[in-house]
């Protein structure tokens, strides 16, 4: 998903013409090409779509250009989730994972053991999810913080998530939680300016 207006990010105190997400860089490399690589090495994933809206432009033109291309799927911009039904219902996807411009860090091997984990779970729908006091250990923000009786403490969404696009149109799935307690990058979910400095002070010079 790549189509959003990014506007928790400031970046005014940035050093880019460019005020799109995806266009953000970790090293040497655009956010974008971090994950694209990520998703082109795990072995559960048989094709990539990148989903773009008017307020992205400039990383359709990037699409466009790379050696590898990718799908493009056009969206109209009006928000993540309508964007994401747009999307599969477009494309008429079934079985889809889901995640934003936004988690550099991400590997192959995470995004396999997320998929193997949607399919163990048998339900229609599964949502990554982290511990609260991770996000605080690092520094980082956490836009949304849930409760679920069954875990001691609070959980923040990672914007990972499987679900079977043939449901999409359900108002409310059976949703399985699944909580990453112990890898770290998945945490960098780059929402704030903050969260964007945390994250190159830490690991900006092991991507260059």
């Amino acid at each position: 998903m790549a189509g959003g207006r990014a506007t928790r990010f400031d970046f005014t105190k940035v050093k880019t013409k460019v005020r799109e997400k995806a266009l953000l860089k970790l090293g040497s490399k655009y956010f974008i090409e971090h994950i694209l690589e990520a998703a082109r090495s795990a072995i559960n994933i048989d094709q990539i779509y990148v989903a773009v809206s008017p307020f992205t432009p400039k990383t359709r033109d990037f699409l466009m250009k790379i050696p590898e291309r990718v799908e493009i799927c056009d969206t109209p911009g009006n928000g993540y989730h309508e964007d994401l039904v747009s999307a599969v219902k477009h494309l008429k996807l079934g079985v889809v994972l889901t995640t934003g411009t936004d988690i550099p860090l991400i590997r192959n091997t995470q995004l396999d053991h997320i998929i193997n984990q949607y399919w163990a779970c048998k339900k229609p729908a599964l949502a990554v999810m982290s511990p609260l006091p991770q996000f605080q250990k690092q520094g980082l923000s956490a836009t949304m913080i849930l409760h679920y009786p069954e875990y001691k403490e609070n959980v923040v969404p990672l914007g990972i998530n499987v679900i079977d696009g043939n449901l999409i149109d359900y108002p409310e799935l059976d949703q399985a939680i699944y909580v990453i307690e112990e890898d770290e990058t998945l945490l960098f979910n780059i929402n704030t300016i903050e969260d964007y400095n945390v994250l190159i002070a830490k690991y900006g010079s092991r991507r260059a």
